[in-house]
């Protein structure tokens, strides 16, 4: 790029034929700059029209999960990320060439008990799952705990449709032990990725994540 400082036509700003007028900070300030117009290539490789719908898809993920959830509990989740590119990190880091998520990672968020164990299955009816854990206390842990979850479909919905998505913000007790709900297609292959935010006596503390696969009710 070359640079003139105190061209006698003032500042260029704009494309002029191949040419192309604009400003940068120097040692000097300020200063104008001319560029050669360059054309930007955009191939769309085959891998690059995977990683673009990757993105696509799991935006309308993090859209549909909301910021209630991921705003602030997974604020530096990853790094120092704020909550949201987080959890697009995550989203983007455990789905595959064809669309599908499996199990996440465990997130290290803090040190409330996370449950021992949490299982995913499918409800009663068609389209309905179940969410179950396991009630111990555990370190740090109180009864009045609250859970906070997500649940996903796994496999890639059908061409123009989004991803079915069911979301919890802080709605049920540790004590509770289980949720029931509905929403899904029937037979369908789900993600869990949930964790306890503190109460009582845990007040401002937040537990590690947790996850599971499961198939809602048929």
């Amino acid at each position: 790029m070359a640079i003139l400082v105190g061209n006698p036509y003032g500042r260029l700003m704009g494309t002029l034929a191949e040419t192309v007028g604009g400003a940068a900070r120097g040692r000097r300030g300020k200063l104008n700059t001319i560029r050669t117009k360059v054309d930007p290539s955009n191939p769309n490789t085959p891998d690059q029209v995977i990683q673009r719908s990757k993105f696509r898809d799991c935006l309308d993920v993090a859209r549909a999960v909301g910021p209630a959830l991921y705003q602030a509990d997974l604020n530096r989740a990853i790094g120092e990320l704020p909550g949201f590119q987080s959890l697009m990190s995550v989203l983007l880091n455990n789905i595959s060439d064809i669309y599908t998520f499996t199990e996440f990672p465990t997130l290290l968020l803090g040190d409330l008990h996370v449950p021992n164990e949490v299982t995913l299955g499918a409800g009663v009816t068609a389209g309905s799952f179940l969410l179950e854990w396991t009630t111990e206390l555990g370190p740090n842990g109180t009864a009045s705990d609250r859970l906070s979850c997500f649940i996903v479909e796994a496999t890639a919905p059908a061409p123009g449709t989004d991803r079915h998505v069911y979301k919890l913000d802080a709605g049920e007790f540790r004590s509770d032990a289980d949720i029931t709900a509905g929403g899904f297609p029937g037979d369908t292959d789900m993600v869990v990725l949930g964790w306890f935010t503190g109460s009582g006596t845990a007040a401002g503390l937040i537990s590690n994540t947790f996850s599971a696969e499961g198939t809602s009710g048929a």
